[in-house]
């Protein structure tokens, strides 16, 4: 899974497709430009 996300970025693109894994996430402290 790990090299098919460093190749394509396709699980990162699910994962941060999900509004309420970034809700999450920016609850949490965890900080990105994909959080915005």
């Amino acid at each position: 899974m790990m090299i098919e996300n460093y190749r394509t970025g396709l699980l990162r693109e699910l994962f941060m497709s999900c509004p309420e894994l970034k809700t999450g996430l920016s609850r949490l402290g965890f900080s990105s430009p994909h959080l915005d």
